[in-house]
């Protein structure tokens, strides 16, 4: 009943933001033009196209998702086919925004997309980040991505739906239900196939210089925060869990330069995503170079991650 009450208010809300906004668009769009060229928000013009092009996508994701249940009874065609739409939806906002903001992506280390599915562990700087894995692994191979996501992404309507229907897991960060989180987590892992991909993102939360010095004031962690200058100190509860019933996949690291300081809806409206050269750097560790320890393993790949922006950042 939960699920059902919050599914209507989220759809609700979509069709009644596009009620209201389509038919003064053209007003819309004429003031925040003027107001991208008169004021600091640099973008906000930009920024209101793609809430236009967001509702659309919503609707469209939204109404193919429900033609999908009522087309189909068969579980796994209606699993297959809602993982259609959710690529569909991911990559059209990438595309559009992409355009819109006119961001360019160079990619290396792409020979490691090649193989098998892999547990996929990436940096985490931006609300535009979590379609990475899906646009740059998952399309490209043809290939189910799944996401452990943080549970607040409920509020939107296509990820809700299609999110649930997939084998995707949206969890409570509160860490009030971490052993039974951390349960959902180890049965998402131990029920994916050899195609499938599990992502995760071991910092929890984006990346930004205020948290990363609130976590170096907490007993114990300034150490890591100096080792990381430039990452969150990974949570070890999720990924521990995962490589402790991972029985046969690589682990597949992305770690990405470029979109730092655009972490926030804000950033949309402030210039601060326009015209980003983004890099993308993905490499692949064998399972049987994983090892039994899974802090030491990802502390070490924690040390590559931060090299490799070092790296980046040095070359840009």
């Amino acid at each position: 009943m939960h699920m059902l009450i919050r599914r209507i208010i989220g759809i609700s809300l979509v069709l009644l933001a596009t009620l209201t906004l389509f038919p003064i668009a053209p007003v819309v769009l004429l003031l925040s033009f003027l107001i991208a060229r008169t004021t600091r928000l640099k973008s906000f013009d930009r920024a209101v196209l793609f809430t236009y092009g967001f509702l659309l996508f919503e609707i469209a994701g939204v109404s193919r998702l429900v033609w999908v249940s009522i087309r189909h009874h068969d579980a796994a065609v209606v699993q297959a086919k809602s993982y259609v739409v959710q690529r569909w939806w991911a990559l059209g906002m990438f595309h559009m925004a992409a355009r819109l903001f006119n961001l360019n992506f160079r990619i290396s280390g792409k020979e490691a997309i090649n193989g098998p599915g892999a547990i996929i562990i990436s940096r985490h700087t931006n609300i535009a980040d979590n379609v990475f894995p899906l646009v740059f692994i998952g399309q490209p191979r043809n290939a189910p991505v799944r996401y452990i996501l943080k549970r607040e992404l409920n509020k939107i309507p296509t990820l809700d739906i299609g999110g649930h229907r997939l084998p995707n897991l949206f969890i409570d960060r509160s860490g009030q239900q971490t052993e039974s989180e951390l349960e959902r987590v180890r049965q998402l892992v131990q029920t994916c196939s050899e195609a499938d991909s599990l992502l995760i993102y071991p910092e929890g939360t984006r990346f930004s210089a205020k948290k990363h010095q609130a976590i170096a004031e907490r007993p114990g962690m300034r150490e890591q925060t100096e080792r990381w200058p430039d990452l969150l100190p990974p949570r070890l509860g999720g990924i521990s869990a995962i490589l402790e019933v991972n029985r046969d996949k690589d682990a597949l690291f992305l770690c990405h330069n470029g979109f730092e300081g655009s972490g926030g809806i804000s950033d949309l409206l402030d210039g601060s995503w326009l015209n980003k050269d983004i890099e993308l750097r993905f490499w692949r560790i064998p399972f049987d170079e994983i090892g039994a320890d899974p802090q030491a393993f990802i502390f070490a790949q924690w040390d590559r991650m931060q090299s490799e922006l070092d790296d980046m950042r040095s070359k840009a």
